[in-house]
């Protein structure tokens, strides 16, 4: 009897196993099948003083796919009200030089014709008046691991002869103020970047004996210091109207007021787009929802996509062949397909149980669907169903030995790394022995707001070299991560090793 009672008990275990194994996705075809942010951004602009105000002003954008797109197209709407003559896109192409992508959170929402693009590499900074980094994930990570741009634009803010000059900074874009080393000149001031970057200013103004609450939630902040460019700060999109009302006032003295209910500007539209939604004909082509997907531009054969499978390393076929363990893969939109296809190749033949969590708000607000992106990520990919957020394993005690952490920049940096709940779910779990957590490609960014301490080879399953990728934000090698005390950060790289000290 007991044999048919194991039997029974295998027979069930290997269905089970069959069922949680198997990834729960499916292709999408068309635009309209990737759920949107449903945020609703300024659509009024202050009214213009002059409309040849800005005539003779030089502005360079600076950005890659993926880019916010109202961080662009607001300001740019703003200049041309302005009778802003010459104005440089320049892209941060990311290894994909193509029509360029904006997104609306992380759902692809205009393409930028290429030959309306620059190569940011290629560009003078000192012929610009104004040099303007906008947010959006990957758009300001591309940019701050670009070292040239990164130098080139220390150099711009370092010359004197541009001390009449201005440097903009938005959301995220706000984490190349900090790798910059910009940040530097105006330590103790109050700063403010997108609620997203919330950790990465922390940990800086901690190393540097700053107090926290110099980084504050006040919509722009205007900076100058002696024979330096000025420094402009704007939160987030919700901001825009107070930035470029700064922008006009503060720089260019044009006494011009925040819109209001009876005197704004309203964004250029066109009849038959969305309310709010900018047109520009030939420059910004909206994407219609009836898109199919395929038709977007994608990386196919670029060299950082040739990945080698870091999955399947000895380390993690061995944190994956356990019969006994169940592995949660924790994950958000914007993950890259690549990560997943190499990761449940792996499960694919493994006995080890899994599960696909996400936070709640995935599971409440967004019909628990999360969406797959080639990289850089111009094309959404598939469809994955959420089986749990992490407060349900939480709530329904629902056992585990490892958590995956995938690598894309928006999971991880625009939703993961925020959600102060999720960090505490990993906190509990690093605190148990048992439990391993591997952290993959910008995976690794999680590791900045960790309370983690003296990690070691048991706890954390560790990449020991810099991918060929650069979906990475942080320094992948950590070995000797306990004798960097003495080390003066200045980079996110350094930030991030800081979080061991």
């Amino acid at each position: 009897m007991a044999s048919k009672y194991c039997v029974l008990y295998s027979l069930i275990l290997i269905l089970l196993i069959c069922q949680v194994s198997s990834l729960k996705y499916e292709t999408i075809t068309k635009l309209q099948d990737v759920l949107g942010s449903g945020d609703s951004y300024p659509s009024q602009l202050p009214v213009a003083s002059s409309k040849r105000a800005l005539e003779n002003v030089k502005v360079l954008f600076a950005f890659s796919h993926g880019v916010e797109d109202q961080e662009v197209y607001y300001f740019y709407n703003y200049l041309i009200d302005r009778g802003t003559k010459q104005i440089t896109l320049g892209i941060d192409y990311n290894g994909l030089e193509s029509d360029v992508i904006l997104s609306d959170f992380y759902k692809p929402s205009y393409r930028i014709p290429k030959q309306f693009t620059m190569d940011i590499n290629k560009v003078n900074f000192n012929d610009y008046d104004v040099i303007y980094i906008p947010g959006g994930l990957p758009s300001s990570s591309a940019l701050r691991n670009n070292q040239l741009f990164i130098q080139n634009l220390k150099s711009f803010y370092e010359n004197k002869q541009n001390q009449e000059k201005l440097v903009i900074f938005m959301c995220s874009g706000t984490e190349v103020f900090i790798q910059s080393g910009i940040i530097s000149d105006y330590h103790g001031l109050n700063l403010t970047g997108s609620p997203a970057s919330v950790h990465t200013f922390s940990t800086y103004l901690k190393a540097h004996n700053i107090p926290l609450n110099t980084f504050t939630s006040i919509p722009a902040i205007n900076l100058k210091t002696y024979n330096k460019p000025r420094v402009i700060l704007a939160r987030d999109p919700n901001a825009s109207t107070q930035f470029v009302t700064m922008v006009s006032n503060e720089h260019f003295h044009l006494n011009e007021k925040l819109p209001s209910a009876n005197d704004f500007t309203p964004l250029r539209t066109k009849d038959g787009y969305p309310a709010g939604k900018f047109y520009l004909k030939g420059l910004f082509e909206m994407i219609p929802e009836n898109t199919i997907l395929s038709s977007l531009p994608i990386a196919n054969s670029i060299k950082h996509l040739m990945s080698q499978n870091r999955f399947l390393r000895s380390e993690y076929q061995e944190m994956l062949a356990d019969s006994q363990k169940i592995s949660l893969i924790a994950m958000s939109s914007g993950v890259v397909q690549r990560e997943i296809d190499q990761l449940f190749e792996k499960l694919k033949f493994s006995p080890n149980l899994s599960y696909t969590i996400c936070p709640g708000w995935v599971k409440q607000y967004k019909n628990s669907q999360i969406f797959t992106f080639s990289y850089p990520p111009t094309q959404p990919l598939k469809k994955i169903i959420c089986d749990y957020s992490y407060e349900e394993i939480l709530e329904k005690k629902i056992p585990f030995d490892n958590i995956i952490i995938p690598g894309g920049l928006f999971s991880t940096n625009a939703v993961l790394r925020n959600d102060d709940g999720f960090l505490d779910f990993l906190n509990q779990a690093i605190k148990q022995k048992s439990k391993q957590i591997l952290f993959s490609s910008s995976g690794l960014d999680l590791l900045l707001p960790l309370k983690l301490k003296y990690p070691d080879n048991q706890l954390i399953q560790r990449i020991n070299e810099v991918p060929e990728d650069r979906d990475v934000g942080v320094d992948t090698k950590l070995a000797g991560l306990n004798n960097r005390r003495d080390k003066k950060i200045i980079s996110l790289e350094q930030i991030t090793l800081s979080t061991f000290n």
